[in-house]
């Protein structure tokens, strides 16, 4: 009867103990944003292909006022690109579809871990092989006198129409 007991008396502390955990992670306790419009993203590249980056990193900058975005890569794993997306968001994940001007047609595949960061994978139309994964985290594109962030901003020129800014490059000339 003494063994019953302490049986017993186990199996009841394995039970509360395994019921007492939650059973949610805290990343289903976050939420992707409703919109991404007006940020910029900066993502890390783990691993790609088929058309994909397999390292480096690149930031997507997109439109506060519509539907585009522009890919600043790293000019030296992903290259510059620029298209239109739509996103959508659900729970703590979100769907990017991307008409690209270097990949195609393509969705991104968003996990938010936080508000503000997460991970993802991203396929591509071209290729039935193509895929890429990382992790992503939103950058902080103000600025103010209390603390150190930084803006960032772009800086155009044109020099008898030849236009350029940030490492690109654009020649206009008489005729074509």
């Amino acid at each position: 009867m003494k063994l019953l007991n302490i049986i017993i008396g186990i199996l009841l502390c394995l039970v509360i103990t395994g019921c007492s955990r939650s059973k949610t992670s805290n990343a289903s306790n976050v939420s992707a944003p409703t919109s991404i419009s007006g940020k910029t993203i900066k993502f890390t590249v783990s691993s790609g292909a088929g058309g994909f980056a397999a390292s480096g990193t690149w930031n997507l900058v997109v439109s506060s006022t519509g539907n585009r975005y522009e890919v600043i890569g790293d000019y030296v794993n992903v290259v510059n690109s620029a298209g239109t997306f739509m996103y959508s968001p659900d729970g703590n994940k979100a769907t990017v579809a991307m008409d690209d001007s270097v990949i195609g047609k393509g969705n991104f595949y968003l996990t938010f871990t936080s508000a503000t960061a997460g991970t993802y994978t991203a396929d591509a139309e071209q290729s039935f092989s193509a895929y890429q994964s990382g992790s992503f985290t939103e950058i902080d594109t103000t600025a103010d006198d209390d603390d150190d962030t930084t803006t960032t901003t772009r800086t155009y020129y044109d020099l008898n129409g030849i236009t350029f800014g940030n490492n690109t490059f654009v020649a206009v000339g008489e005729r074509g």
